[in-house]
Formats: C-alpha cells, sequence, structure tokens
C-alpha cells in the first residue's frame, strides 16, 4: 500500500469495524437489559409479525379465561341457590305428607298450614336473592346469556339460561294443607313433585354449565402455556449467550480504539519521509 497523506485508509478501515463491534456492543445491552431478542423490527423482520400474532393469541385467550371464570361463577352461585331451594322444598313436601294423614283434624292441617306458608315466602327470597353483581340469576324473565370461551373470531360460545325461577313458575304458590279431608295435601304433593322435578332440570343444567366452562378454562391455560413457550423461543434473549457476546465486543473495541490510534500515527511517518516532523 502506498504512502498517502491525502487519505487514511487503515484508519478508515479500523474506525468502520470499531463502528460495528460498537453497534453490536450497544445491541448486546439492549437485549440483556430488556431481556428480548427482538427489540424492534429490524432485529427480526419476519419474526416481528409472528410474535404479534403469539401475543395478541395469548392476551385474547386471557380475555377468554375470565370471560370463562364469569360464567363459572354465575352458574355456580346459582346451582348453590338452587340447592338451598331444593332444601326448602323438600321441608314443604315432608309437610305435606304429614298432612296428608288422615287422623288429622282439620285445625292439626291448619298448624302444618302454618310453617307451609311461611316456606314459601323462602323459596321466593332465595330467589331474589340470588344475583351476580346487578344481574338477577333465578328471578326475573328468563335470559340466556353467551360467553365467549376461545380466543378466535367466531369461536364457539357458551350459552347458559337464567331467571325464570319462583313460586308462581314452579306453580307452587297457591298450595295449601288446609281442610277437613287430605284433598288439598296430596294436591300439593303432586304440585311440589313437579316444583322439584322443574328445580333439577335446572340444577343439572347449571352442573353442566359449570363443567364445561372448568374444561374451557383448563384448555385455555393449556393453549396460553404453550403459546408462552412458543413466544419465548422467539422473542426472548439468550442471556448467557449475550454475556458472552457483550464481553467480546468489549474486547474488541478496546482493541479497535488501540488501533485506530495506530492508524492515526501513520500520516506522521509519511511527514517523515518528506524531512517534515508531525504534531
Amino acid at each position: 500500500m502506498p504512502f498517502s497523506i491525502a487519505s487514511n485508509v487503515p484508519s478508515l478501515i479500523a474506525q468502520r469495524n470499531l463502528s460495528r463491534q460498537q453497534e453490536g456492543y450497544e445491541r448486546a445491552i439492549e437485549r440483556l437489559s430488556s431481556g428480548y431478542r427482538v427489540n424492534s423490527a429490524s432485529d427480526d423482520p419476519a419474526g416481528v409479525a409472528v410474535i404479534s400474532r403469539l401475543s395478541a393469541r395469548i392476551s385474547g385467550l386471557g380475555a377468554a379465561t375470565r370471560n370463562a371464570n364469569t360464567g363459572l361463577s354465575m352458574a355456580e352461585t346459582a346451582e348453590g341457590s338452587l340447592a338451598e331451594m331444593t332444601t326448602v322444598v323438600d321441608r314443604r313436601r315432608e309437610l305435606a305428607v304429614e298432612a296428608s294423614n288422615g287422623v288429622l283434624t282439620s285445625a292439626d292441617r291448619t298448624l302444618l298450614d302454618t310453617e307451609f306458608a311461611e316456606l314459601i315466602e323462602e323459596v321466593d327470597r332465595i330467589a331474589s336473592a340470588s344475583d351476580h353483581g346487578t344481574t338477577e340469576l333465578l328471578s326475573g324473565a328468563s335470559v340466556t346469556y353467551s360467553y365467549q370461551v376461545g380466543a378466535e373470531a367466531g369461536a364457539t360460545t357458551l350459552d347458559v339460561t337464567f331467571g325464570a325461577i319462583s313460586t308462581t313458575t314452579l306453580a307452587i304458590s297457591t298450595s295449601t294443607l288446609s281442610g277437613s279431608g287430605t284433598k288439598n295435601a296430596s294436591d300439593a304433593i303432586t304440585a311440589i313433585d313437579l316444583a322439584l322435578e322443574t328445580i333439577n332440570t335446572r340444577r343439572a343444567s347449571f352442573g353442566g354449565a359449570v363443567s364445561a366452562f372448568e374444561f374451557s378454562i383448563s384448555h385455555n391455560d393449556t393453549l396460553s402455556t404453550n403459546l408462552e413457550e412458543s413466544l419465548s423461543r422467539l422473542r426472548d434473549a439468550d442471556i448467557a449467550e449475550e454475556s458472552a457476546l457483550l464481553a467480546r465486543y468489549k474486547v474488541m473495541i478496546e482493541a479497535g480504539a488501540a488501533v485506530l490510534a495506530q492508524a492515526n500515527q501513520l500520516p506522521s511517518i509519511t511527514l517523515a519521509l518528506l524531512g517534515v516532523s508531525g504534531t
């Protein structure tokens, strides 16, 4: 290579290499400080789109799980209230069976009817007290809610019907045990058996919904975990590798700076050939 004072090519080469080492050093610092291998689209143009889709899917699964937990809570609350209502209705049936005994007098049945009538109010109280926030679960008109339990558009929803449970809809509001004979008590037993059948059907519906929600939540959790693992492979930095690169770049920068200092002395050597002292 000819000696020149117009251009210091070795210095330019050293500067270029030093700049590259500096860029690598800064990139390693960024990855170690953020914990991510991909911090911008320039780090992995193809991978950043995949990372974005995976992140959106994971967020969607989280929202779907929250939806399912809401439905699970509502179904469990409604089923629990119906279980308490069943206990009350069973007691009314017990009183009706007792009142069906022909040995009892009209006065005896009137005494039994006192508790029988009070318990009917408890059925309505349980129904009206069963709610989830401002949403009625047993009382009021029948309403079906759809719960989005998947992360995709048009994913399968779980539908649960609430409401329409009261002494009126159960057809037990007018039952009585009073009377000189056993007919009213016998009719009350028939009405209560039909009401229990309705209650048990609704309890089975809520129980099935609870199981469906639990399976959906478990599936979402499993899928989210697998997606998180895939996302980690694409996005997260390998700390051991980046630490090794950081140390390497640091050494290369120090060496490059020393070489650059030497390269910048070449014009002085060239001036010496002309008998001119460099400063």
